[in-house]
């Protein structure tokens, strides 16, 4: 029953000439405000926030749980979870099949802001990232402090893209354990190692670990006595 007529004046221009606000349903209390389509719209503060919360690993569920402690209530939100969710899927899929130039143009900021930033990639015949290598200033100045004994382990597999994640670290003088530099590849073969190794001995300037502590692998070791030829080589058990 709501309705709103318009006049046009002598100038041409509208005026409002009645305005009746009557309507055949009661209105929505403010706490289902919330709950009505026009008022589900995900603004670029909860994007924003969405993305930091992510960066973060803090799930969609837990990402719109705070935005509702810091907006005082679900009411004042001004969308609901699923509408971060939906907006979180349409995300990942325009970023699908950009991933790994966003994670190479990441490292390539990183380096702009700190020279000291070493990294190194290879893709393979599809143009699909098959290495990554990196360390920052610290841990190759670590390296050069404390890289008598390094260990090198490959424990990490992830679901979603099948990389493996290793990295090289060691022991400071406070008995800590450091990080001297990590990577992603997609195999574990002799030729992925020896491509691993020489990235590792150029972010290094050349030296060589002393000593060396790996896990049982055969195309390791092989790697190892090609690259690490003047360092002493042990298993972990």
């Amino acid at each position: 029953m709501a309705y709103c007529t318009f006049k046009r004046n002598t100038k041409g221009k509208y005026e409002v000439l009645k305005l009746h606000e009557g309507h055949t349903h009661p209105l929505a209390t403010p706490w289902k405000i919330p709950m009505l389509k026009s008022a589900r719209d995900v603004n670029p503060i909860m994007k924003n926030m969405l993305r930091a919360c992510h960066r973060n690993n803090i799930g969609t569920s837990k990402a719109f749980n705070l935005l509702k402690y810091q907006m005082g209530g679900l009411e004042n939100v001004g969308c609901m979870k699923r509408g971060l969710q939906n907006f979180h899927r349409v995300l990942k899929e325009v970023i699908e099949n950009s991933d790994a130039h966003m994670f190479v143009d990441n490292f390539e900021r990183m380096k702009l802001k700190n020279p000291s930033f070493y990294f190194a990639y290879e893709m393979d015949d599809k143009s699909i990232l098959k290495h990554v290598f990196w360390a920052d200033g610290i841990g190759r100045k670590n390296y050069y402090l404390f890289g008598d004994v390094v260990s090198f382990d490959t424990p990490y597999s992830t679901n979603k893209y099948c990389l493996i994640f290793s990295r090289f670290t060691g022991i400071n003088h406070h008995r800590q354990s450091i990080t001297f530099g990590a990577r992603f590849s997609t195999t574990e073969q002799v030729e992925s190692f020896i491509w691993l190794f020489d990235r590792f001995l150029e972010a290094m300037r050349g030296q060589k670990p002393p000593y060396i502590v790996t896990d049982q692998d055969p195309t390791m070791k092989i790697a190892i006595e090609r690259i690490f030829d003047t360092s002493i080589h042990r298993f972990c058990v």
